[in-house]
């Protein structure tokens, strides 16, 4: 039997050809009898580097390729949201990107450490209390 397993990326980008893929797994729980999630990472070949970070795929284990990578990209079941920032050409997936570009209108807005108002929202920007 061969598993094949379906997972989010956690991590692209850092290493040549290679991306972090968490598996998530529910167990009922022997004392609480409650379902318990449990997470697992695994380090999967992307031969052409296309995989960004929220990423939903199936990998398929193989043979070893280095110490620690044993899987294969099977396919991309759902693309995460990219977002071309058009200032520096970096490419930022999913939630990041969004981030990435609100930080950025609220840089330009204002400023960086006080309270904003922005579209009848006050928003609080920093690190200031």
């Amino acid at each position: 039997m061969n598993p094949h397993f379906v997972g989010e990326v956690v991590s692209a980008g850092k290493m040549m050809k290679t991306v972090k893929v968490r598996i998530a797994r529910q167990r009922l729980h022997p004392v609480v009898l409650k379902w318990v999630t449990y997470h697992k990472t695994f380090f999967v070949h992307d031969p052409e580097s296309q995989l960004v970070v929220g990423d939903i795929v199936r990998i398929a284990p193989c043979n070893r390729i280095s110490k620690h990578k044993h899987f294969r990209l099977e396919e991309i079941v759902r693309p995460a949201q990219r977002y071309l920032d058009s200032e520096t050409g970096i490419m930022y997936s999913g939630m990041k990107a969004d981030r990435k570009r609100d930080i950025r209108e609220i840089g330009k807005a204002g400023g960086i450490g006080r309270e904003e108002e922005q579209e009848g929202l006050k928003v609080r920007i920093g690190n200031e209390r």
